[in-house]
């Protein structure tokens, strides 16, 4: 199947023509004496013939003037190309007395067997304003002696310069001031030829978006020539004359490129890097498939080691088991951003996952799912094994409610409607994407309802490629991997005697104190380690305390704990963890009398800012050093401490903007000798009057949706379990304090904890979910008291309307 529709060839005779004739008719504003008015006959291989036909007479309203023209010996009819007609006006511009309405204009030649042939004919008048060219463009009969010319016309039939023209899978060139685009070889009638027109680009307030532009973009709109039929073939339109082809790009072919700057957490490996912008990559084409061939990243700018950082659209962190999300405000990439919203990405995610995050942050899309109800799917064909839009096929919507099995994006059409009950509400999420983008009648983003289909896969007819050449994006970016970079490292840790290892989160700390959440050990006691280096400490949490070791070079690391022959040893100096002589890729033996002691760090959103109390649980010589990485702000502070007495401290923190991330490192010094360490993740937000948002712990486990008008809160992550917990049951999630300020939290929040997950999937598959149960600890109490959240098996994640300030973890039992 050819994807060139609409293809005639017209073969003409070589037929050579020595007299033309031009009938140019006056309107109602007519051309003043002494004007001057010049025919302009381009032929191929010869200099321009230009005919003065005024000739300073005054052409009536409402009148016609023939004129007849000699053409150069030897013309021939198929090398005419063009004919213009340029009006000079007198230069009196006495009460705009010198513009003049051509009413219409024939250009016509005689053959040799006498009759006449029309080449151009218009008949919509043309106003001439001051001294200006009207301009046939290529006639349909010029061929040219060698070569093809591709002619791009807009919707209205105005020629459109500066087209991008694709022949094949190549990149050919762009279109002159006349709309053409020549080739010095012909377009074989089985090249597939493409235009895309820039109609729009939007600016944008983050810095370090100026690919290829003088100004920062976030995204561009398009006209093309590929339409997209019912059945979700992609098809180049066009119309061949001999070797030359005529295009039309349409507003109702719109393309819409995003301009994405992605940041790297940590020193990535080559390996990493092109992971990445792989990712990336496919990403795109996911996003170009789910919006039906209408959006897709056109420019992707990868960096490394935080490097722009507070610009960037996608954060890409070290940690494996983090959950990705979009920090407040949906809709961030095309509103004025004083959240600083971005998407937050886990090293581990896959392609869809970033896809799906873009739906939130891009599309301003909400998640089809319900907090309440597992089993509500935003389309309520989705459970139907009969029906094509059933879970898993190539229709199935929607990829807001789950990206893996569902790959389009749901709508109000009525094989297949949205449901009602989701967090996305009652609006389809494609009607919401055509409110934000949709510019009718400049533009036109269709959805399935004003389409009257619903699409497969979009992919180009006869087996060609499934994206088309213009929709990948232009990728960018460059990496260098540092001397004492480990790639591909590896931490095993078992010791059998010490218990289960699962969920037990690991870090890296630079030389600098810098620190890389790394993750969760799974259930073999193993996590794959990114950004470590030589020299490098790797922190291992465990119930009550700490162990570090030191990256020796070699990619295996292997720990091996073994329990304290006494609980005396508990107290005594650490030594040295990584013993003389070790040698690279053995194991690493540790007693747990090793361990760090450990800090807690309990923090509250005050009215200007963030107030902190620090618990050692050993007596500590003077105060810790206490140092805080904040960002968007990308600044590094050390607040003074107030000494309470010898383990416990209080600080704050008054440096914080309206949205911000922290990440706090305690070291102290104990009086038994032993160091004493806590790691501490925040998300601070204070909310703007009139917007809604929703809100996120540092790792991305616990959202909180406040509603409008709320004063600052504060979300953190301990990852120390507290006492007290209920009998029978085990702590399966980290422990999060909820604060805010002032006074509890108001009405209309929503509080919600998800279970360790990786890639939709219970990190911990042997819990029993039936077990589940979401507890508040009560400080004057000190334990635990149960709360009645509802539990969403299907997401592992468990919500609470109205929740109260205070501190909230997760419990059940394994199977």
């Amino acid at each position: 199947m050819s994807l060139l529709l609409g293809l005639t060839v017209v073969a003409l005779p070589l037929q050579t023509v020595s007299i033309a004739e031009v009938i140019v008719g006056t309107g109602n504003d007519d051309l003043r004496e002494g004007s001057r008015v010049s025919i302009i006959v381009q032929v191929a291989r010869q200099p321009d013939l230009v005919v003065e036909i005024a000739r300073r007479r005054r052409f009536p309203d409402r009148t016609s003037v023939t004129e007849s023209i000699s053409l150069r010996p030897g013309t021939r009819l198929e090398e005419i190309e063009q004919v213009s007609v340029f009006f000079q006006p007198d230069k009196r511009d006495l009460m705009n007395d010198d513009q003049w309405e051509m009413r219409s204009f024939e250009f016509r030649v005689r053959l040799p067997d006498g009759s006449w042939r029309t080449l151009f004919s218009r008949t919509t008048p043309f106003k001439f304003e001051r001294e200006q060219t009207f301009r046939s463009g290529r006639l349909p009969t010029f061929t040219g002696s060698t070569g093809s010319i591709v002619t791009v016309r807009d919707d209205a039939g105005r020629l459109v310069p500066g087209a991008t023209i694709f022949v094949g899978t190549r990149l050919a060139g762009t279109t002159d001031s006349n709309g053409e685009w020549r080739s010095a070889t012909a377009i074989a009638a089985t090249d597939r030829v493409i235009a895309k027109h820039r109609v729009h680009q939007q600016g944008t307030y983050r810095g370090n978006h100026r690919a290829d532009a003088a100004q920062n973009w976030n995204y561009r709109v398009y006209f093309t020539n590929v339409q997209v039929s019912s059945t979700g073939l992609l098809q180049a339109t066009s119309r061949r004359t001999g070797s030359n082809i005529d295009l039309v790009v349409s507003r109702n072919n719109t393309l819409i490129g995003a301009n994405i700057v992605a940041s790297i957490e940590w020193d990535a490996s080559s390996a990493e890097f092109s992971r990445v912008q792989s990712l990336l990559q496919n990403a795109s084409n996911y996003l170009y498939n789910a919006t039906d061939g209408q959006f897709y990243f056109e420019r992707v700018t990868v960096v490394e080691r935080k490097s722009l950082w507070d610009d960037c659209d996608y954060r890409i962190y070290a940690d494996a088991n983090m959950r990705a999300r979009v920090n407040s405000h949906r809709g961030g990439f095309l509103g004025w951003n004083v959240q600083h919203t971005c998407m937050h990405e886990s090293r581990s995610d896959d392609m869809t996952i970033y896809a799906h995050e873009f739906g939130h942050y891009g599309l301003d899309l909400g998640d089809e799912y319900s907090d309440d109800d597992g089993t509500i799917q935003c389309t309520s064909n989705q459970a139907m094994t009969t029906s094509p839009f059933t879970t898993g096929t190539a229709m199935a919507a929607c990829m807001m409610w789950n990206q893996w099995s569902a790959p389009k994006i749901c709508s109000d059409h009525a094989s297949n409607p949205h449901r009602r009950g989701t967090r996305q509400g009652d609006t389809p999420c494609w009607t919401q994407l055509a409110s934000r983008y949709n510019h009718s009648p400049v533009w036109n983003v269709r959805t399935p309802t004003t389409r009257g289909a619903l699409l497969p896969t979009i992919a180009f007819a006869a087996g060609l490629s499934t994206i088309p050449v213009f929709s990948q994006p232009i990728l960018e970016g460059t990496n260098s991997d540092s001397t004492n970079l480990i790639p591909n490292a590896r931490l095993t840790v078992s010791g059998s005697s010490f218990g289960p290892l699962q969920g037990r989160p690991v870090d890296v700390i630079d030389s600098r104190g810098n620190v890389l959440r790394q993750g969760l050990l799974n259930s073999a006691g193993m996590l794959a380690l990114a950004g470590v280096h030589r020299g490098d400490r790797i922190k291992i949490d465990l119930e009550g305390g700490a162990i570090e070791i030191a990256a020796t070079g070699t990619a295996d690391v292997r720990v091996i704990l073994v329990e304290p022959e006494s609980d005396e040893r508990l107290h005594a100096p650490a030594p040295q963890v990584t013993p003389p002589g070790q040698q690279p890729g053995q194991p690493i033996r540790i007693d747990l009398s090793r361990r760090l002691g450990s800090v807690d760090i309990v923090a509250t959103a005050s009215s200007d800012g963030i107030d902190f109390v620090l618990t050692s649980e050993e007596d500590l010589v003077g105060a810790p050093n206490v140092s805080v990485f904040v960002s968007p702000t990308s600044r590094n502070l050390s607040p003074q401490l107030t000494s309470i007495n010898s383990r416990t401290f209080r600080s704050s923190l008054r440096e914080v903007g309206p949205y911000s991330e922290m990440f706090m490192r305690v070291i102290g010094n104990s009086r038994s000798g032993r160091d004493v360490v806590g790691h501490f993740q925040l998300t601070s937000a204070s909310r703007i009057s009139n917007v809604e948002g929703e809100f996120f712990s540092g790792d991305g486990a616990v959202s909180l949706s406040v509603p409008w008008g709320v004063g600052r809160i504060a979300i953190s992550r301990s990852d120390r379990p507290l006492t007290g917990g209920p009998a029978g049951l085990m702590q399966v999630s980290a422990t999060y304090q909820v604060s805010h300020s002032p006074g509890n939290l108001p009405s209309g929040t929503t509080l919600r904890l998800r279970l360790p997950m990786q890639q939709g999937r219970l990190m911990d598959s042997s819990l029993d979910l039936t077990s589940i149960r979401l507890y508040r600890h009560d400080t004057n109490l000190n334990r635990w008291t149960q709360v009645n959240g509802v539990l969403n098996q299907r997401w592992g994640q468990i919500s609470l309307k109205n929740p109260t300030a205070g501190t909230y973890a997760i419990f059940g039992r394994r199977r």
